[in-house]
């Protein structure tokens, strides 16, 4: 693949470019950590309606699911989630303030960790969203979860 010169900016310390067949790469000094991601989501080229989710799920599944069916009845095309590693992510200062949060006082991290789908979650939303006839895909906010989101088949990073 022909690596162009037109650098869209950074995200998380790579570099992001866009080639000449509108795919997105993401690079480092080291290392292309993408081939291809697709710029655009569908041949047509039409609106894509994201229905986005976030962490509004609050680290429940079964609240996901509840937005996946609701986004799904609104005829949106895709939900997006948001990917993080709280050990990367949560600022060294900010990890052993205490906050309340819906299950008592807990730190910062320890709330960021709660809120946090991994592997399992994400292999069940992938299922449901099959079954649901949507897409899903999510934000990465670090390298791990860049890394973690490229193992699933989604339409766009």
């Amino acid at each position: 693949m022909k690596r162009l010169n037109n650098h869209y900016g950074t995200f998380d310390n790579l570099k992001v470019y866009v080639d000449i067949d509108e795919t997105i790469c993401f690079y480092d000094d080291e290392r292309k950590y993408s081939d291809a991601i697709p710029m655009y989501s569908n041949i047509e080229k039409k609106t894509y309606i994201i229905a986005e989710i976030g962490i509004n799920h609050n680290g429940s599944l079964q609240t996901a699911k509840k937005l996946i069916d609701v986004a799904s009845l609104a005829g949106c095309d895709v939900v997006k989630f948001q990917k993080r590693n709280p050990d990367v992510c949560v600022p060294e200062h900010q990890k052993s303030v205490m906050r309340d949060t819906p299950w008592g006082r807990m730190t910062y991290l320890e709330y960021k960790h709660k809120v946090e789908f991994g592997k399992g979650e994400y292999d069940e939303i992938d299922i449901y969203c099959k079954k649901r006839g949507i897409k899903w895909s999510a934000s990465p906010w670090d390298l791990d979860s860049l890394d973690f989101l490229m193992e699933y088949n989604i339409p766009f990073i």
